[in-house]
């Protein structure tokens, strides 16, 4: 029995890997197609950042909190997924995309320059008298 264990134990994070599918995208199909659904009138969709920093993912768990939606990073959605080159669980293995910080950013940490911004800016207006937004903050910062 103790073999058994140690053997499904062994062989558990090659089943939990490749929990999500990812795919990079025009911001403004993901704006549009993924991020808002019905009842908003959207308009002035900006992004700045590299565009392999911007794209749409697809859960395949339950338990990851959604099912799909979009995916912004400073490096490249394909180390996010469950493609030929992610997930990145290879400490200090990030991708620089060569794009610059966000001066804000920067400011707020006292003239720290900053790197790889990837910044989705739009408008919108809801039909209703209420709007909701679910979202997932990841990091590959730790336990780099």
């Amino acid at each position: 029995m103790k073999v058994l264990t140690l053997i499904a134990l062994a062989f558990l994070p090659l089943i939990s890997m490749g929990q999500l599918v990812t795919t990079a995208s025009p911001a403004a199909a993901l704006v549009q197609n993924v991020l808002l659904g019905s009842g908003v009138t959207v308009s002035n969709i900006n992004y700045n950042g590299s565009p392999i920093a911007i794209g749409s993912f697809t859960a395949n768990v339950n338990n990851f909190g959604l099912s799909s939606g979009v995916v912004l990073t400073t490096g490249t959605v394909y180390n996010t997924g469950d493609g030929p080159h992610g997930p990145n669980n290879n400490g200090g293995s990030g991708l620089d995309n060569n794009v610059g910080g966000y001066s804000a950013l920067s400011n707020l940490i006292g003239g720290i320059p900053t790197y790889n911004a990837a910044i989705l800016e739009f408008d919108f207006v809801p039909y209703s008298d209420s709007v909701r937004f679910n979202y997932i903050f990841g990091s590959e910062e730790y336990p780099e």
